[in-house]
């Protein structure tokens, strides 16, 4: 059979028709008439009907005739290669269409209206064309059996009369070309959408275009598999600009009746993304989700580096909801989730204490009307249903008149009336009370209705405690990821448990004579980087003057290492014997003139001040107690300078190259008794000796955001985002 070329010779002079592989291209596409007269007439060579030309020219020139064409409504886009069917009358129509722009048309008003002005020559124009263009359309009314429009200013009768007629021209259509559509389906979709104009037909297709470009990738594969059925790969792409792949997919996904369904990857297993990974890593470590042990038992050795031990302060499935919630974007399994879950992080808890009494007192009760009314409320839905709807402070502080009326008996005297029980029944419960200055866990039989009243007595507290609990936790986690080398550092302080400097063998009159070293713990924050101190000493007491000697030592290695840092926010919990109390905020003032910069104290709500402190001091001391269990007494630490030289020897040896200097796990530093002596004399009791009691900070206890604004003037705050504060003059 002969080869049929490309009939345009012009376009591939540069390649041959013989050898094995001819550059020249075969003929794929048949010229239609109109095509083939249009391409004579700015070639030079002769086309016609029967001649073929290769994709690219038959493309090419498609493009050039709908471009040139575009605005002739007596001819159509051409999209086959073969010639449409005509008719005498519709032909007749197309054709009085096409004399509205006719050049001879336009000659003719021009000659016959020289004199007129441009208005007078536009309004002509105008009014021709709508005559011309209504009498064209009363004959297609007339071709369709429809009665003709003579009042063109009713637009709904001529909206329903052109709607009406492409009906009918659909449905000829039909018969003459049926598709796979079944008939019934196609009559009930032609009746629902028989009163949608072509506008708003070309308006719902527009905006669904506009859906498939907003969507993502796997969304655009999904609604392409709503594109008609005769539709094939190359219009869905072009039509929807996508990429062949998804046009090819969405096919696939509509011819297998899988429509609106969504593409299945099927490269096998991916790579977890390294982002989202550590995302889940730092989650874990967050004090929301896991608290860090002070006991010096629960440390992991990773690679011979010590690992506090973490517990997890919910179950997985509730951190993997937590998760979810707070990161949206990120998708994430929860096998995933828990695997990324590293193993110093434990999620079964051994005994716990140190709970918060505000907390555990309300959780206790509530589980023994839990039991008894066979309910699972939580504390999280007693206080939403508590307050208002948006809550503020003054509906936690019990002051919105609104809300100030809800009380948690309402709830549960519901349940006693519907449940059928007793208010008089006699209840045993337990509750964590201070008796003879002591605070033990004490056990009450009472009636039901004296349980819910002790209930309620709690809840004022509780409800309190509760804000500035969730307030203080949401503002600390604000400042730490706000902070950097460049600008503030997040100090968090504490006191760890005193460690006592056993031994082997020890002689049995000794057990009550151990002596003991005072470890003061420092995490110092800095946007994604962080250090951690060990301050050792001899100084046996907890106090104001040992915090003072001990934010010498934090400067020093501040300035030394960080010297960019403008700022310090003192990060603690509210122990009144060394932290909040009026001497330590007096010296806050002093602050900025004593160290050359200025700082913030910011304390956590009282039992809530857990954090990466307790891990340091438990690291510490579980360092050296497995060095005390397996040494001769020989090799034991007879002082406080002994197990300070210690430590230090164990972090060395686990130095990380740093940016600025060998970053050690722990930065270990000793402070001698009488060093905190000497600056108390020095410095200290010249300055305290000014506060009287009239100026001490009435209800320090309550406050939980202290800002200096002069030296003995400093501003207090309920919580650390509380609008109102109250200013103090110290003396």
């Amino acid at each position: 059979m002969a080869t049929v070329w490309c009939s345009n010779s012009i376009a591939h002079e540069n390649k041959t028709k013989i050898g094995k592989k001819p550059t020249y291209p075969k003929g794929q596409r048949r010229m239609s008439y109109d095509l083939a007269t249009f391409l004579t007439s700015y070639s030079a060579l002769s086309f016609t009907e029967n001649d073929y030309l290769c994709t690219p020219c038959y493309q090419r020139t498609i493009k050039k005739y709908n471009g040139m064409y575009a605005f002739d409504s007596s001819l159509s886009s051409m999209e086959t290669d073969e010639p449409r069917p005509t008719r005498a009358a519709a032909t007749m129509a197309l054709s009085n269409i096409s004399s509205l722009n006719s050049p001879h048309m336009c000659e003719s008003d021009n000659d016959e209206s020289l004199e007129s002005s441009d208005e007078e020559i536009t309004n002509m124009e105008s009014n021709f064309n709508r005559e011309k263009a209504l009498e064209l359309l009363n004959n297609f009314f007339s071709m369709c059996g429809l009665s003709s429009v003579r009042d063109i200013r009713n637009q709904n009768i001529l909206r329903q009369k052109v709607n009406h007629g492409i009906r009918l021209i659909r449905e000829a259509t039909q018969l003459l070309c049926p598709n796979n559509y079944e008939e019934e389906e196609e009559n009930t979709r032609l009746n629902k959408t028989k009163e949608i104009a072509i506008d708003d037909n070309n308006e719902l297709i527009s905006n669904f275009q506009l859906l498939v470009n907003v969507s993502d990738y796997s969304e655009q594969i999904r609604l392409m598999t709503l594109s008609p059925k005769a539709w094939g790969r190359v219009k869905i792409s072009n039509f929807f600009g996508c990429s062949d792949h998804q046009a090819r997919y969405g096919v696939h996904l509509r011819d297998t009746k899988q429509v609106l369904s969504y593409p299945i990857d099927s490269r096998g297993n991916l790579p977890f993304d390294p982002i989202i990974e550590q995302t889940v890593f730092d989650f874990f470590h967050s004090d929301e989700v896991s608290k860090a042990s002070p006991n010096k038992r629960d440390i992991l050795q990773n690679n011979k580096n010590p690992k506090p031990i973490r517990f997890m302060l919910m179950t997985l499935r509730e951190s993997y909801q937590k998760f979810i919630q707070e990161n949206p974007t990120m998708s994430v399994g929860k096998s995933t989730f828990c695997s990324v879950k590293p193993k110093w992080i434990k999620t079964t808890t051994p005994h716990d204490n140190c709970a918060c009494q505000y907390h555990e007192n309300p959780q206790l009760i509530l589980n023994v009307l839990n039991r008894l009314f066979n309910t699972r409320l939580t504390l999280s839905f007693l206080v939403q249903m508590t307050v208002c709807q948006n809550p503020t402070i003054d509906c936690f502080s019990r002051e919105c008149s609104a809300c100030d009326t809800e009380v948690p008996s309402n709830t549960f005297l519901q349940q006693l009336k519907n449940s059928g029980k007793d208010g008089e029944e006699d209840v045993t419960w337990v509750l964590w009370e201070k008796n003879d200055k002591r605070v033990e866990l004490q056990r009450h039989t009472t009636s039901l209705n004296a349980v819910i009243e002790k209930f309620d007595s709690l809840w004022e507290k509780f409800l309190k405690h509760h804000f500035v609990t969730v307030e203080q936790r949401e503002y600390i986690k604000q400042i730490k990821a706000k902070s950097s080398e460049h600008s503030v550092a997040v100090i968090q302080l504490d006191f760890a448990e005193n460690f006592n400097l056993f031994s082997q063998s020890a002689v049995q009159s000794s057990y009550y004579s151990h002596q003991q070293v005072t470890i003061f713990t420092v995490h110092i924050k800095m946007g994604a980087g962080h250090r951690n101190l060990a301050i050792i000493s001899d100084y046996m007491k907890h106090t104001t003057e040992f915090v003072y000697y001990a934010q010498i030592l934090i400067i020093n290695f501040i300035r030394k290492w960080y010297p960019n840092v403008k700022q310090l926010n003192y990060l603690s919990d509210g122990a009144a014997a060394h932290f909040k109390n009026a001497k330590n905020m007096l010296n806050l003032t002093y602050h900025e003139r004593d160290f050359g910069l200025p700082a913030s104290w910011t304390f956590s709500s009282t039992s809530h001040g857990k954090g990466p402190v307790d891990g340091i001091g438990a690291a510490v001391k579980s360092t050296a107690t497995r060095h005390l269990l397996k040494s001769t007494p020989e090799q034991s630490f007879l002082s406080a300078e002994e197990f300070f030289k210690f430590t230090q020897q164990v972090n060395d040896h686990q130095v990380i190259k740093g940016d600025l200097e060998p970053n050690r796990p722990i930065e270990v530093f000793f402070i001698n008794a009488s060093d905190v002596d000497s600056v108390f004399k020095r410095t200290l009791e010249k300055r305290w000796s000014r506060l009287t009691k009239t100026h001490w900070i009435d209800g320090i206890q309550s406050k939980h955001q202290f800002d200096p604004l002069d030296i003995g003037k400093i501003k207090c705050r309920r919580t650390s985002t509380d609008g109102y504060s109250k200013t103090f003059q110290l003396f």
